[in-house]
């Protein structure tokens, strides 16, 4: 092969167990650089081509800055950390789809807790200053004379250091995985890198093409419990009548109508405003 400086090189392969498997890799090797789809064996990883080579080609004006510094966010969080150190060429469609499940499953990063700056003796000086009856600013004036590093302390820290204490925050319950139209982005960005790769000769083929990302309208937890309602309702201009009855499910919303109901299992009627009054 020729290399960019107009210089032959020879690549090489090993690791076949026959001498004719070995002919048959260079037949097969040979073909792909007369019709041009050869590609070169290189132990570069996604990590390195993402960031070192691709990302750098999606700066302004080829992308817009906010969605270069989505790329760049999305590459870091919910790419590298998965298959970074998976050498390029050996991505694999059940491989892209393991980490799309992973990021579904279990995708969200938690929220590193802040780091609280204020001593435990600030807390109690607090404390014991509380329990006087003092203001909140009289607290923060004794604390900001009490401890040289506390000399910009306002009132409301110290009314929140106090809270806190007393307080402790509760941890809300999120769902550990990502959205699926999150995946799906995460998807679209793999693909368009690996588009990229199998033109710059770094790939034989867009992998991405047989990966299966999660649909946009799958959904995390089943449908909302209760019995399912259909409904009746004449089209005139007077009031609506809608009776609702175990069954089946509620119509589609109209768009520019406001509709407010609400049904239990039993047989139920309400009224709805007629479709005139609706217009603007």
């Amino acid at each position: 092969m020729t290399g960019g400086d107009g210089r032959r090189r020879q690549a090489s392969k090993g690791g076949f167990r026959t001498r004719k498997e070995a002919e048959a890799a260079r037949v097969e090797a040979l073909n792909a650089m007369r019709s041009g789809s050869w590609v070169r064996p290189e132990r570069v990883t996604v990590r390195e081509f993402l960031e070192d080579e691709w990302l750098p080609t999606q700066l302004p004006p080829t992308l817009e800055e906010s969605t270069y510094r989505s790329y760049a966010r999305y590459v870091r969080l919910h790419v590298v950390p998965y298959i970074g150190g998976l050498p390029l060429q050996q991505v694999t469609p059940m491989g892209l789809n393991a980490m799309y499940r992973k990021l579904f499953d279990e995708g969200r990063r938690r929220p590193t807790p802040p780091v609280r700056a204020h001593k435990p003796e600030v807390a109690d000086l607090i404390e014991r200053l509380c329990k006087g009856g003092r203001t909140w600013q009289a607290v923060a004036e004794v604390v900001a004379e009490s401890f040289l590093d506390e000399a910009g302390i306002t009132r409301h820290a110290v009314a929140a250091l106090h809270r806190r204490r007393h307080q402790p925050r509760t941890t809300r319950t999120a769902p550990a995985g990502l959205k699926p139209r999150t995946v799906r982005y995460v998807h679209t960005i793999v693909h368009a890198a690996l588009k990229d790769a199998m033109r710059w000769n770094r790939v034989a083929r867009n992998v991405a093409d047989a990966a299966t990302p999660p649909p946009v309208g799958s959904v995390r937890n089943g449908p909302m419990p209760g019995p399912p309602i259909s409904f009746e309702a004449s089209s005139t201009s007077s009031p609506t009548a809608v009776t609702c009855r175990p069954g089946s499910s509620w119509p589609r919303r109209d768009a520019g109508e406001a509709r407010a109901w609400a049904c239990s299992g039993a047989t139920s009627t309400l009224t709805l405003p007629p479709p005139s009054s609706l217009a603007r």
